[in-house]
C-alpha cells in the first residue's frame, strides 16, 4: 500500500476504507463521518500539507445502494 494511505490507516482506522494507486496517483475512500477530521489532517499536518484543493467532483452511481460519491482532489505544492 502506498506510505500516504498507509499513515491515514493508522491514524484514522475506524474511516479508512481502502486505497488503490494508478499511474502515480493515489485514490484514497474514506467514511464520510471521517471526512472532516481526515481532510484536516491533511491540511494541517505538516508531513501531509495539503494546501491546495485541485477541485470537488461528484459521481451519481444510479444502481447502487450508497448512490452518490463526492471526489475531493487535494495536493501538497510543497511535497508535490
Amino acid at each position: 500500500m502506498h506510505p500516504l494511505a498507509e499513515t491515514i490507516q493508522a491514524r484514522f482506522p475506524d474511516g479508512f476504507m481502502s486505497a488503490q494507486e494508478w499511474r502515480g496517483d493515489l485514490a484514497v475512500m474514506v467514511k464520510r463521518e471521517s471526512l472532516h477530521a481526515i481532510g484536516r489532517f491533511l491540511k494541517d499536518d505538516p508531513a501531509m500539507d495539503c494546501d491546495y484543493i485541485v477541485h470537488v467532483s461528484s459521481v451519481d452511481w444510479p444502481d447502487e445502494e450508497e448512490r452518490f460519491e463526492v471526489v475531493y482532489e487535494v495536493y501538497s505544492i510543497r511535497h508535490r
